[in-house]
């Protein structure tokens, strides 16, 4: 029996499905070009990191003795940054990657074919996912010659290696593991992914919210245990232990309980998707019923003539406003029942009144709404394309742009529920407790909704140009990255490197500019400014953040950062409408 199943095993990683995604994937263009920025993404890195610490020595009168102690920690520091981009980097790469294993060959009409082979469903479903897999492990194993070369300076261990390569492998495996399932359930890539990326990540901080209850509750010891079974705090307590800061006796259970964890929530999901896609291939083998018409109710009937005209005015927009909001009807009762509950336990057990309670939960939400509004678009056309939808879309008389907004106008409606969970969380624990000012609301929405307009339109335009939804979203979110994360990052560099007389105005010119167009600080300096004690003061509220705002000038800040983000949003409608028209031949 044993040996049996170990043939299984090795037969589904190794089998023919596995020597067909590796071909495939790894002959792509785009794998190419992901391998090549991922290596240039970790020397750049590497180099900036150098540059930073570097700098006092380059610009200040050390010694030989302390430029060979800032050297020693040039390295803990760079195998830091290098083991935790790499472990974003690739939970994102490995929930894409997989995203489309299943829903692609179910669109395209080839699942049938698998069917008849003599392979089993577990053979499948372990060949994709180790195809897939392989390009992640290669990327993994690319750094790998960079980070261990930082240990001729001294300073990073072997262990910490190891255990941040097994802790990364793991929880890759995990997001994998989710995108593949949902990918079992979804229509398209995009959704897939982005469901295995949140599903994943909401797998890693179930030990920590489930922590947090037992601290509620007085149970120190099950949350201290419970704390160190998240993969993320596994790697946290190595990277603090990299750096000295705490010793042996304060991790309470070794890295690889983490990589246990992630283990279990990867077989979890992957038994998952092997119920799922055994009902997939029950389906398919049995003959198609006649659809049945249902009654129409009472009330609810309308003619002919008004439903055409409703049509022909913009078909695409009355089918774009049309689209059901969630995946199933009931998901958005259990997650307003599931928020509600949590608020709740919070009000009773602790003060969710407090402010940074307040701006902790407002942070994370607005994180996964900017998530949401860069991957929501950029399945409209290339969504179309790959379901060969699009001719049908192109006889429609509609120009291009009236296509675009229409498509734009639909992305906007989708990331709706996100904003209005949040609205109301901020009003009940914000203005109705005393806590926050009512222009937090105001200013919140003018930091936001722009931004999130501005990235459906790119989404889109990145539709129109890429062939594939993932590369579009994949594209989509690096610019927001690069925007909002590493141009600020590299501002501070550029003011580190410098030296101390240049500092100030190489901040003030380069780094300041930057943190003005990052709804992230911006955001920050809004709650920190509608905080109740700084109203209730004398003299006029001041938003002390990166820069000395007043309530005047922060309100001018924020319509000024609005329309910006409304000119470069109109700028990239118009970018799609034209790249439309100009592959399909039509009007714009």
């Amino acid at each position: 029996m044993l040996t049996s199943l170990v043939q299984l095993f090795t037969r589904g990683l190794f089998g023919p499905i596995f020597e067909r995604e590796v071909r495939v994937v790894g002959r792509r263009k785009s794998t190419y070009w992901v391998r090549g920025a991922y290596v240039l993404g970790l020397a750049a890195l590497a180099t900036l990191v150098y540059f930073v610490i570097t700098a006092d020595l380059r610009f200040g009168t050390s010694s030989r003795a302390e430029a060979l102690l800032t050297l020693q920690s040039f390295a803990p520091a760079l195998a830091a940054f290098y083991i935790w981009f790499q472990f974003l980097a690739l939970c994102f790469v490995s929930s894409t990657l997989t995203a489309g294993t299943i829903c692609d060959e179910r669109r395209k009409g080839s699942f049938s074919a698998l069917l008849t082979t003599p392979l089993t469903l577990s053979q499948i479903l372990l060949g994709k996912l180790a195809g897939r897999l392989t390009q992640t492990f290669i990327l993994l194993a690319a750094g790998l010659p960079l980070l261990l070369a930082t240990r001729v300076f001294g300073g990073v261990s072997v262990q910490f290696i190891a255990a941040a390569f097994a802790i990364t492998a793991s929880v890759a495996l995990l997001h994998a593991s989710v995108a593949i399932t949902a990918s079992c359930r979804m229509r398209t890539a995009t959704a897939a992914s982005s469901s295995g990326l949140l599903v994943g990540i909401l797998w890693c901080l179930l030990p920590l919210i489930a922590s947090l209850i037992a601290a509620i509750l007085r149970f120190n010891t099950v949350s201290q245990h419970l704390l160190t079974a998240s993969p993320y705090v596994a790697l946290g307590l190595e990277t603090a232990a990299s750096f000295g800061v705490i010793g042996p006796q304060g991790k309470l259970f070794p890295w690889y309980f983490g990589c246990w964890y992630a283990l279990a929530g990867a077989l979890l999901f992957l038994l998952t998707a092997l119920f799922r896609l055994r009902h997939i291939a029950r389906l398919a083998g049995e003959p198609s019923a006649a659809p049945q018409r249902r009654k129409a109710k009472p009330g609810k009937h309308r003619t002919a003539q008004h439903t055409g005209s409703m049509v022909s005015n913009n078909p695409v927009l009355w089918r774009e406003l049309r689209q059901p909001l969630f995946f199933k009807p009931w998901y958005p009762w259990a997650g307003t029942l599931l928020i509600a509950g949590v608020l709740g336990f919070g009000f009773y057990h602790t003060s969710w009144a407090d402010t940074n309670t307040v701006i902790f939960v407002s942070v994370i939400g607005l994180l996964l709404w900017g998530f949401q509004s860069a991957v929501i678009a950029t399945g409209s056309i290339a969504g179309e394309r790959e379901s060969r939808s699009l001719e049908v879309l192109l006889t429609t008389p509609m120009t291009a742009r009236s296509i675009i907004r229409a498509k734009w106008l639909g992305a906007l409606r989708k990331i709706i529920p996100a904003p209005l969970f949040l609205f109301v969380f901020l009003l009940i624990c914000g203005p109705l407790s005393a806590k926050l000012n009512w222009v937090l609301l105001p200013h919140l929405a003018l930091l936001t909704v722009p931004p999130a307009a501005l990235f459906c339109a790119i989404g889109l335009w990145l539709s129109v140009v890429c062939r594939r939804a993932v590369t579009s979203s994949t594209i989509n979110i690096l610019i927001a990255l690069g925007l909002w994360a590493a141009l600020p990052m590299l501002g501070a560099a550029i003011a580190a490197i410098t030296g101390s007389a240049l500092q100030a105005q190489t901040q003030k010119w380069t780094f300041y500019p930057l943190l003005l167009i990052n709804p992230a600080p911006m955001c920050l300096t809004a709650f920190n400014g509608a905080q109740e004690q700084i109203w209730s003061g004398p003299g006029i509220p001041r938003y002390q953040s990166f820069y000395p705002f007043t309530l005047y000038s922060f309100t001018v800040a924020s319509i000024c950062y609005a329309a910006g983000y409304s000119l470069l949003t109109a700028i990239a409608l118009w970018g799609a409408s034209r790249a439309l028209a100009r592959r399909t031949n039509r009007a714009v």
